[in-house]
Protein backbone atom coordinates (compact mmCIF):
# COMPACT_ATOMS: atom_id res chain seq x y z
CA UNK A 1 0.00 0.00 0.00
CA UNK A 2 1.21 3.93 -1.10
CA UNK A 3 2.65 5.14 2.21
CA UNK A 4 0.47 7.89 1.93
CA UNK A 5 -2.06 6.32 1.49
CA UNK A 6 -1.60 3.83 4.54
CA UNK A 7 -1.73 7.18 6.99
CA UNK A 8 -4.89 8.08 5.62
CA UNK A 9 -5.70 4.56 6.34
CA UNK A 10 -4.41 4.73 9.82
CA UNK A 11 -7.19 7.83 10.61
CA UNK A 12 -10.13 5.57 10.41
CA UNK A 13 -10.26 5.33 14.07
CA UNK A 14 -9.90 8.79 14.68
CA UNK A 15 -12.46 9.57 12.08
CA UNK A 16 -14.67 6.98 13.24
CA UNK A 17 -14.77 8.51 16.83
CA UNK A 18 -15.98 11.67 15.43
CA UNK A 19 -18.71 10.06 13.58
CA UNK A 20 -20.48 8.27 16.42
CA UNK A 21 -20.00 10.69 18.86
CA UNK A 22 -22.47 13.99 19.10
CA UNK A 23 -21.57 16.05 21.79
CA UNK A 24 -24.50 15.17 23.71
CA UNK A 25 -25.48 18.20 26.52
CA UNK A 26 -25.32 16.94 30.12
CA UNK A 27 -27.99 18.74 32.47
CA UNK A 28 -25.93 17.62 35.66
CA UNK A 29 -24.49 21.33 36.37
CA UNK A 30 -28.34 22.45 36.21
CA UNK A 31 -29.18 19.83 38.86
CA UNK A 32 -25.83 20.67 40.99
CA UNK A 33 -27.27 24.05 41.08
CA UNK A 34 -24.21 25.17 39.14
CA UNK A 35 -25.09 27.72 35.95
CA UNK A 36 -25.43 26.12 32.66
CA UNK A 37 -23.45 26.95 29.78
CA UNK A 38 -25.38 29.15 26.95
CA UNK A 39 -24.97 26.36 24.77
CA UNK A 40 -26.67 23.83 26.28
CA UNK A 41 -30.24 23.18 25.18
CA UNK A 42 -32.67 20.71 27.18
CA UNK A 43 -34.65 18.83 23.80
CA UNK A 44 -30.92 18.28 22.13
CA UNK A 45 -30.03 16.34 25.58
CA UNK A 46 -32.48 14.58 25.35
CA UNK A 47 -32.33 13.85 21.64
CA UNK A 48 -28.85 12.80 22.45
CA UNK A 49 -29.55 10.54 25.06
CA UNK A 50 -31.90 8.58 22.88
CA UNK A 51 -29.42 8.50 19.85
CA UNK A 52 -26.82 6.67 22.23
CA UNK A 53 -29.46 4.45 23.41
CA UNK A 54 -30.28 3.39 19.82
CA UNK A 55 -33.81 5.21 19.69
CA UNK A 56 -33.41 6.92 16.33
CA UNK A 57 -36.49 7.86 15.46
CA UNK A 58 -37.73 9.52 18.64
CA UNK A 59 -34.32 11.49 18.36
CA UNK A 60 -34.88 12.29 14.80
CA UNK A 61 -38.11 13.99 15.58
CA UNK A 62 -36.58 16.21 18.80
CA UNK A 63 -33.80 17.28 16.20
CA UNK A 64 -36.08 18.05 13.51
CA UNK A 65 -38.50 20.50 15.80
CA UNK A 66 -35.66 21.95 17.27
CA UNK A 67 -33.76 22.63 13.96
CA UNK A 68 -37.59 24.14 12.78
CA UNK A 69 -37.29 27.16 15.76
CA UNK A 70 -33.53 27.68 15.33
CA UNK A 71 -32.97 27.39 11.47
CA UNK A 72 -29.56 29.48 11.42
CA UNK A 73 -27.95 27.57 13.96
CA UNK A 74 -25.81 25.07 13.06
CA UNK A 75 -26.16 22.51 16.24
CA UNK A 76 -29.44 21.02 15.18
CA UNK A 77 -27.53 20.18 11.98
CA UNK A 78 -24.39 18.73 14.08
CA UNK A 79 -27.33 16.65 16.15
CA UNK A 80 -29.00 15.43 12.72
CA UNK A 81 -25.80 14.15 10.83
CA UNK A 82 -24.85 12.10 13.94
CA UNK A 83 -27.60 10.08 14.08
CA UNK A 84 -27.87 9.57 10.25
CA UNK A 85 -24.28 8.50 10.80
CA UNK A 86 -25.47 5.91 13.39
CA UNK A 87 -27.64 4.38 10.41
CA UNK A 88 -25.01 4.30 7.85
CA UNK A 89 -22.39 2.39 9.81
CA UNK A 90 -25.00 0.11 11.71
CA UNK A 91 -26.59 -1.19 8.35
CA UNK A 92 -26.32 -4.73 7.51
CA UNK A 93 -24.01 -6.60 5.25
CA UNK A 94 -25.55 -5.89 1.82
CA UNK A 95 -27.79 -2.39 2.35
CA UNK A 96 -28.09 0.35 -0.11
CA UNK A 97 -25.58 2.83 1.43
CA UNK A 98 -25.92 5.76 -1.03
CA UNK A 99 -29.50 6.96 -0.08
CA UNK A 100 -28.25 7.38 3.54
CA UNK A 101 -24.92 9.06 2.21
CA UNK A 102 -26.58 11.66 -0.06
CA UNK A 103 -28.83 12.73 2.72
CA UNK A 104 -26.15 12.80 5.59
CA UNK A 105 -23.89 15.07 2.94
CA UNK A 106 -26.53 17.33 2.42
CA UNK A 107 -27.25 17.96 5.89
CA UNK A 108 -23.05 18.24 6.95
CA UNK A 109 -22.84 20.60 4.13
CA UNK A 110 -25.94 22.42 5.49
CA UNK A 111 -24.25 22.36 9.06
CA UNK A 112 -20.81 23.68 7.17
CA UNK A 113 -22.52 26.74 5.95
CA UNK A 114 -24.14 27.72 9.12
CA UNK A 115 -20.96 27.13 11.47
CA UNK A 116 -19.17 29.66 9.40
CA UNK A 117 -21.93 32.37 9.60
CA UNK A 118 -22.20 31.84 12.81
CA UNK A 119 -18.85 32.49 14.23
CA UNK A 120 -19.35 35.92 14.14
CA UNK A 121 -22.23 36.04 15.91
CA UNK A 122 -22.74 37.21 19.27
CA UNK A 123 -20.67 36.40 22.41
CA UNK A 124 -20.66 32.36 21.96
CA UNK A 125 -20.59 32.30 17.73
CA UNK A 126 -17.20 31.59 17.68
CA UNK A 127 -17.11 28.72 20.77
CA UNK A 128 -20.43 27.28 18.80
CA UNK A 129 -19.23 27.96 14.53
CA UNK A 130 -15.60 26.76 15.51
CA UNK A 131 -16.96 23.59 17.60
CA UNK A 132 -19.34 22.75 14.88
CA UNK A 133 -17.45 22.96 11.81
CA UNK A 134 -14.59 21.05 13.06
CA UNK A 135 -17.30 18.24 14.00
CA UNK A 136 -18.67 18.86 9.95
CA UNK A 137 -15.68 18.36 8.68
CA UNK A 138 -14.79 14.94 10.98
CA UNK A 139 -18.13 13.28 9.60
CA UNK A 140 -17.15 14.74 5.90
CA UNK A 141 -13.51 13.13 6.02
CA UNK A 142 -15.18 9.75 7.09
CA UNK A 143 -17.93 10.37 4.05
CA UNK A 144 -15.17 10.88 1.73
CA UNK A 145 -13.02 8.13 3.13
CA UNK A 146 -15.73 5.44 2.68
CA UNK A 147 -16.23 6.42 -0.76
CA UNK A 148 -12.02 5.69 -1.35
CA UNK A 149 -11.45 10.06 -2.19
CA UNK A 150 -8.26 9.77 -0.07
CA UNK A 151 -7.42 13.03 -1.09
CA UNK A 152 -10.75 14.98 -0.08
CA UNK A 153 -10.47 12.82 3.21
CA UNK A 154 -7.02 14.42 4.52
CA UNK A 155 -7.76 18.36 3.88
CA UNK A 156 -10.82 17.82 5.70
CA UNK A 157 -9.27 16.30 8.64
CA UNK A 158 -6.73 18.92 8.67
CA UNK A 159 -9.45 21.21 8.44
CA UNK A 160 -11.26 19.79 11.40
CA UNK A 161 -8.54 19.85 13.31
CA UNK A 162 -8.12 23.63 12.82
CA UNK A 163 -11.54 24.42 13.77
CA UNK A 164 -11.13 22.43 16.90
CA UNK A 165 -8.11 24.34 17.88
CA UNK A 166 -10.26 27.47 17.65
CA UNK A 167 -13.12 26.40 19.78
CA UNK A 168 -10.34 25.97 22.92
CA UNK A 169 -9.22 29.44 22.06
CA UNK A 170 -12.74 30.40 22.22
CA UNK A 171 -13.43 29.10 25.55
CA UNK A 172 -10.78 27.23 27.27
CA UNK A 173 -13.10 26.31 29.95
CA UNK A 174 -15.83 24.41 27.65
CA UNK A 175 -14.23 21.50 28.49
CA UNK A 176 -16.29 19.28 25.54
CA UNK A 177 -13.91 20.48 22.87
CA UNK A 178 -10.71 18.45 24.70
CA UNK A 179 -12.79 15.16 23.89
CA UNK A 180 -11.78 15.75 19.80
CA UNK A 181 -8.15 17.51 21.03
CA UNK A 182 -7.87 13.86 22.54
CA UNK A 183 -9.12 11.96 20.07
CA UNK A 184 -6.95 14.05 17.87
CA UNK A 185 -3.91 14.25 19.97
CA UNK A 186 -3.93 10.16 20.89
CA UNK A 187 -4.53 8.41 17.45
CA UNK A 188 -1.77 10.90 15.56
CA UNK A 189 0.20 10.03 18.77
CA UNK A 190 -0.09 6.07 17.64
CA UNK A 191 1.06 6.05 14.38
CA UNK A 192 4.05 5.00 13.03
CA UNK A 193 7.37 7.42 13.36
CA UNK A 194 7.49 8.30 9.69
CA UNK A 195 3.50 9.00 9.22
CA UNK A 196 3.50 10.88 12.55
CA UNK A 197 5.95 13.51 12.06
CA UNK A 198 4.21 13.63 8.57
CA UNK A 199 0.92 14.33 10.70
CA UNK A 200 2.84 16.41 12.78
CA UNK A 201 4.30 18.67 9.69
CA UNK A 202 0.36 19.12 8.54
CA UNK A 203 0.07 20.49 11.85
CA UNK A 204 -1.71 17.78 13.68
CA UNK A 205 -0.24 17.22 17.48
CA UNK A 206 0.79 13.28 18.65
CA UNK A 207 0.69 12.52 22.05
CA UNK A 208 -1.13 9.53 23.20
CA UNK A 209 -1.03 10.36 27.09
CA UNK A 210 -2.29 13.81 26.95
CA UNK A 211 -4.97 12.58 24.42
CA UNK A 212 -6.01 9.81 26.87
CA UNK A 213 -5.57 12.34 29.58
CA UNK A 214 -8.34 15.12 27.80
CA UNK A 215 -10.60 12.71 27.18
CA UNK A 216 -10.88 12.01 30.91
CA UNK A 217 -10.74 15.58 31.41
CA UNK A 218 -14.15 15.77 28.89
CA UNK A 219 -15.35 12.55 29.97
CA UNK A 220 -15.58 13.84 34.03
CA UNK A 221 -16.27 18.07 33.11
CA UNK A 222 -17.30 18.20 29.78
CA UNK A 223 -21.36 19.40 29.75
CA UNK A 224 -21.74 17.92 26.54
CA UNK A 225 -19.37 15.30 26.25
CA UNK A 226 -19.62 12.77 29.17
CA UNK A 227 -20.79 9.77 27.62
CA UNK A 228 -18.88 10.13 24.40
CA UNK A 229 -15.99 10.56 25.78
CA UNK A 230 -16.16 7.47 27.65
CA UNK A 231 -17.07 5.09 24.65
CA UNK A 232 -13.66 6.71 23.10
CA UNK A 233 -11.95 5.88 25.85
CA UNK A 234 -13.88 2.19 25.85
CA UNK A 235 -12.46 1.75 22.17
CA UNK A 236 -8.69 2.58 22.68
CA UNK A 237 -8.74 0.36 25.80
CA UNK A 238 -10.46 -2.61 23.76
CA UNK A 239 -7.82 -2.13 20.86
CA UNK A 240 -4.60 -0.81 21.58
CA UNK A 241 -2.40 -1.80 24.16
CA UNK A 242 -3.21 0.02 27.28
CA UNK A 243 -3.12 -1.49 30.49
CA UNK A 244 -6.74 -1.78 32.21
CA UNK A 245 -7.51 -0.69 35.38
CA UNK A 246 -10.71 -1.37 37.45
CA UNK A 247 -11.53 2.21 37.18
CA UNK A 248 -11.89 1.50 32.81
CA UNK A 249 -13.37 -1.73 33.90
CA UNK A 250 -15.75 0.58 36.43
CA UNK A 251 -16.44 2.95 33.87
CA UNK A 252 -17.73 0.63 31.12
CA UNK A 253 -19.79 -1.63 32.81
CA UNK A 254 -21.52 1.40 33.80
CA UNK A 255 -22.07 2.22 29.80
CA UNK A 256 -23.00 -1.14 29.10
CA UNK A 257 -25.89 -0.89 31.70
CA UNK A 258 -26.95 2.25 30.62
CA UNK A 259 -27.15 1.65 27.19
CA UNK A 260 -28.09 -2.36 26.34
CA UNK A 261 -29.51 -1.55 22.96
CA UNK A 262 -26.43 0.13 22.02
CA UNK A 263 -24.40 -2.63 20.37
CA UNK A 264 -21.01 -0.79 19.85
CA UNK A 265 -21.18 0.12 24.07
CA UNK A 266 -21.89 -3.65 24.19
CA UNK A 267 -19.54 -5.47 22.27
CA UNK A 268 -17.00 -2.79 23.17
CA UNK A 269 -17.55 -4.00 27.29
CA UNK A 270 -17.16 -7.67 26.21
CA UNK A 271 -14.01 -6.79 24.70
CA UNK A 272 -12.38 -5.22 27.81
CA UNK A 273 -13.64 -8.07 29.68
CA UNK A 274 -11.74 -10.31 27.07
CA UNK A 275 -8.60 -8.45 27.81
CA UNK A 276 -8.63 -8.59 31.65
CA UNK A 277 -8.90 -12.44 31.02
CA UNK A 278 -12.65 -12.41 32.75
CA UNK A 279 -13.77 -15.20 30.34
CA UNK A 280 -16.78 -16.00 32.71
CA UNK A 281 -18.02 -12.68 31.82
CA UNK A 282 -17.73 -12.03 28.40
CA UNK A 283 -19.06 -15.16 27.31
CA UNK A 284 -22.22 -13.97 29.21
CA UNK A 285 -21.88 -10.71 27.04
CA UNK A 286 -21.34 -12.04 24.01
CA UNK A 287 -23.99 -14.71 24.11
CA UNK A 288 -26.40 -11.87 25.29
CA UNK A 289 -25.21 -9.88 21.73
CA UNK A 290 -25.46 -13.56 20.23
CA UNK A 291 -29.42 -13.69 21.85
CA UNK A 292 -30.14 -10.10 20.53
CA UNK A 293 -29.15 -10.66 16.78
CA UNK A 294 -31.09 -14.07 16.59
CA UNK A 295 -33.93 -11.88 17.76
CA UNK A 296 -33.71 -9.28 15.39
CA UNK A 297 -33.04 -6.56 17.64
CA UNK A 298 -32.63 -3.04 15.97
CA UNK A 299 -28.67 -2.49 14.40
CA UNK A 300 -27.11 -5.50 16.30
CA UNK A 301 -27.73 -7.29 12.31
CA UNK A 302 -24.51 -4.91 11.27
CA UNK A 303 -21.56 -4.62 9.08
CA UNK A 304 -19.05 -3.48 11.52
CA UNK A 305 -19.80 -6.58 14.21
CA UNK A 306 -21.24 -9.35 12.32
CA UNK A 307 -22.85 -12.78 13.96
CA UNK A 308 -19.73 -14.31 12.33
CA UNK A 309 -17.40 -11.37 15.08
CA UNK A 310 -19.70 -12.07 17.75
CA UNK A 311 -19.31 -16.12 17.30
CA UNK A 312 -15.32 -15.41 17.46
CA UNK A 313 -15.53 -13.62 20.63
CA UNK A 314 -17.48 -16.54 21.84
CA UNK A 315 -14.78 -19.00 21.13
CA UNK A 316 -12.25 -16.46 22.48
CA UNK A 317 -14.30 -16.90 25.87
CA UNK A 318 -14.10 -20.85 25.67
CA UNK A 319 -10.71 -20.96 24.72
CA UNK A 320 -9.96 -18.33 27.92
CA UNK A 321 -12.51 -21.11 30.07
CA UNK A 322 -10.57 -24.09 28.75
CA UNK A 323 -13.42 -25.33 26.94
CA UNK A 324 -11.19 -26.06 24.01
CA UNK A 325 -13.35 -28.87 22.16
CA UNK A 326 -16.54 -25.83 22.19
CA UNK A 327 -14.47 -22.95 20.78
CA UNK A 328 -12.98 -25.48 18.09
CA UNK A 329 -16.30 -26.24 17.03
CA UNK A 330 -17.26 -22.76 17.15
CA UNK A 331 -14.25 -21.38 14.96
CA UNK A 332 -15.07 -24.34 12.55
CA UNK A 333 -18.54 -23.19 12.03
CA UNK A 334 -17.20 -19.93 11.05
CA UNK A 335 -15.02 -20.96 8.87
CA UNK A 336 -17.30 -23.17 7.21
CA UNK A 337 -19.11 -20.31 5.72
CA UNK A 338 -16.55 -19.56 3.48
CA UNK A 339 -16.77 -16.42 1.84
CA UNK A 340 -19.41 -15.05 3.03
CA UNK A 341 -17.72 -14.60 6.59
CA UNK A 342 -17.46 -10.76 7.28
CA UNK A 343 -15.41 -8.87 8.04
CA UNK A 344 -12.87 -10.36 6.48
CA UNK A 345 -10.44 -10.44 9.45
CA UNK A 346 -11.81 -13.02 11.03
CA UNK A 347 -11.26 -15.87 9.01
CA UNK A 348 -7.28 -15.58 9.23
CA UNK A 349 -8.05 -15.15 13.43
CA UNK A 350 -10.06 -18.31 13.35
CA UNK A 351 -7.47 -20.12 11.48
CA UNK A 352 -5.19 -18.63 14.06
CA UNK A 353 -7.35 -19.60 16.95
CA UNK A 354 -7.71 -23.11 15.28
CA UNK A 355 -3.75 -23.91 15.25
CA UNK A 356 -2.87 -22.51 18.51
CA UNK A 357 -5.93 -24.93 20.23
CA UNK A 358 -4.34 -27.74 18.17
CA UNK A 359 -1.30 -27.01 19.59
CA UNK A 360 -2.38 -27.23 22.82
CA UNK A 361 -4.00 -30.50 22.07
CA UNK A 362 -0.38 -31.97 20.24
CA UNK A 363 -1.90 -31.92 17.13
CA UNK A 364 1.72 -30.65 15.51
CA UNK A 365 0.17 -31.41 11.77
CA UNK A 366 -3.35 -29.75 11.89
CA UNK A 367 -2.05 -27.00 13.90
CA UNK A 368 0.66 -26.32 10.96
CA UNK A 369 -2.30 -26.47 8.45
CA UNK A 370 -4.49 -23.82 10.36
CA UNK A 371 -1.47 -22.09 11.39
CA UNK A 372 -0.21 -21.56 7.27
CA UNK A 373 -3.49 -20.34 6.43
CA UNK A 374 -3.50 -17.96 9.07
CA UNK A 375 -0.31 -16.20 7.80
CA UNK A 376 -1.42 -16.18 4.63
CA UNK A 377 -4.58 -14.05 5.47
CA UNK A 378 -4.47 -10.24 4.89
CA UNK A 379 -4.93 -9.53 9.13
CA UNK A 380 -1.45 -8.15 10.27
CA UNK A 381 -1.97 -9.04 13.75
CA UNK A 382 -2.92 -13.31 12.99
CA UNK A 383 0.24 -13.05 10.15
CA UNK A 384 2.84 -12.08 12.62
CA UNK A 385 1.72 -14.65 15.30
CA UNK A 386 0.83 -17.46 12.94
CA UNK A 387 4.35 -16.53 11.25
CA UNK A 388 6.20 -16.64 14.89
CA UNK A 389 4.39 -20.20 15.59
CA UNK A 390 4.85 -21.24 12.42
CA UNK A 391 9.25 -20.95 12.83
CA UNK A 392 8.94 -21.79 16.83
CA UNK A 393 7.25 -25.34 14.73
CA UNK A 394 10.10 -25.61 12.20
CA UNK A 395 12.66 -25.14 15.08
CA UNK A 396 11.14 -27.69 17.31
CA UNK A 397 11.37 -29.97 14.46
CA UNK A 398 14.69 -29.17 12.77
CA UNK A 399 15.91 -29.96 16.69
CA UNK A 400 13.72 -33.18 16.50
CA UNK A 401 15.24 -34.76 13.97
CA UNK A 402 19.13 -33.71 15.39
CA UNK A 403 18.30 -35.42 18.23
CA UNK A 404 17.45 -38.83 16.49
CA UNK A 405 20.26 -38.27 14.29
CA UNK A 406 22.39 -38.36 17.44
CA UNK A 407 24.39 -41.65 18.35
CA UNK A 408 23.57 -43.79 20.97
CA UNK A 409 24.40 -42.71 24.27
CA UNK A 410 25.24 -38.89 23.43
CA UNK A 411 24.12 -36.39 25.68
CA UNK A 412 20.50 -35.19 24.97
Amino acid sequence: MHPDRRFLKLLLPLLSALCFLAPSPRPLAAAAGRPVHPLYDERLDRAAHLVLQMKLDPADSLIEAWIAENPKRPVGYFFSGVSQAWRLFLQPEGADLEPLKKRLAATLSRCSLLSQKTQGRGEYGALEGSLYAGASCGLEAMLAMLDGRYLVMAPLAHQAWGHIQQAVVADPLFYDSYMSVGIYQYFTGRLPEVMRLMAVSCGFEGDCRKGLDNLRLAAARGLYSGDEARIVLMNIYAIYDEPLDEGVLEMARGMFERYPDNPLVQVRYGDLLLKAERFDQAEAVFGGIERKISAGAPFYDNRIFSAEAVAYRLALSEKGLGRDGQALERLRAILSLGDAVSPEWIVPASHLECGELYLRAGDLESAGRELKMASSGNHRKSQKRARELLDRLAAQSRQGELSNLAPSGAAR
